[in-house]
């Protein structure tokens, strides 16, 4: 697998992030948080699944993914922190921009 640049390298913290503390992701997610196609999102769950074998188990029922039995997050702890803070605080702003369009666009 090629190098990551550093959108894909975010997003693989985060999914690593999402799994500790959420203890599910599935493409939904990614596509709220960063803002990207379904297509994306399941190409990012790929390659996360390619770059940490073992750590993902895709939950049929659910439709989402939980970390595998005995596996272990792959980012330290600090990082996921640190990336989980700065894909919400951005999220939130996108999610206020795109209100603030919305309204300027109905009052004309």
């Amino acid at each position: 697998m090629a190098e990551l640049n550093h959108a894909q390298l975010t997003r693989m913290i985060w999914i690593d992030a999402r799994l500790v503390g959420a203890g599910r992701i599935n493409r939904s997610d990614l596509k709220q948080a960063f803002g990207i196609s379904m297509q994306q999102a399941a190409l990012d769950l790929r390659s996360y699944g390619a770059l940490h074998p073992g750590r993902l188990a895709y939950s049929r029922r659910e439709k989402c993914y939980r970390p595998a039995a005995q596996s272990r997050p792959k980012f330290d702890t600090g990082t996921r922190i640190r990336v989980a803070h700065a894909v919400a605080v951005i999220a939130a702003q996108r999610s206020a921009l795109i209100s603030e369009q919305q309204q300027e666009a109905r009052h004309g």
